[in-house]
């Protein structure tokens, strides 16, 4: 958590799995950045003095996509809370305790998750959490969501379509300026 409010960062929803990890978090591109590069280094250094291991610990690069307020962004946090039920980890995403599943649906704090402001009024009520776990153990969302990885954004056509008229057409983005909530 220290991370992420010192780079001014809020990390909505999150699941660490055994080889890898997502985060959906609202930030600039830079500040996120630079919280998940200073994550992984210092996981990497945890492992290799656990392990007692040397060497490359992370494959491949940092990468994020926008994603657009509203039914994506819900969608993009149920999808990254299945990963565990879809890897067969856990019959139930939120008894999966490396997740903000239980944050949403339990009221278990874990010192990470920032309650996602977009999605939920000032306070999560009891009815919030039912209607959170309904959608979570439905995976309704899973197979949109999984397309939708595939792309430099996630979100409505219309938001893909301004995304690219702004940025320009898909590249390896860096630096990108502004607020906005990427899924890593």
């Amino acid at each position: 958590m220290e991370l992420s409010e010192s780079r001014g960062v809020r990390v909505c929803h999150w699941v660490w799995m055994p080889n890898h990890y997502h985060l959906l978090a609202e930030g600039g591109f830079n500040a996120v950045m630079s919280m998940v590069s200073s994550m992984q280094q210092r996981y990497a250094q945890y492992h290799h003095a656990r392990h007692a291991t040397t060497g490359k610990f992370w494959q491949g690069r940092f990468g994020s996509k926008p994603v657009e307020m509203g039914r994506y962004l819900r969608d993009c946090g149920l999808y990254i809370e299945r990963n565990p039920v879809r890897a067969g980890l856990a019959e139930f995403a939120w008894d999966f305790p490396w997740s903000s599943a239980g944050f949403y649906v339990m009221g278990r704090k874990d010192g990470l998750t920032r309650e996602n402001t977009h999605l939920f009024p000032s306070e999560i009520t009891a009815e919030h959490r039912r209607e959170y776990r309904r959608a979570l153990g439905s995976g309704e969302s899973d197979e949109a969501m999984r397309l939708a990885m595939g792309k430099t954004a996630i979100g409505s056509p219309e938001f893909l379509a301004g995304f690219h008229q702004v940025h320009g057409r898909p590249k390896k983005t860096r630096g990108r300026p502004g607020t906005e909530f990427m899924c890593k």
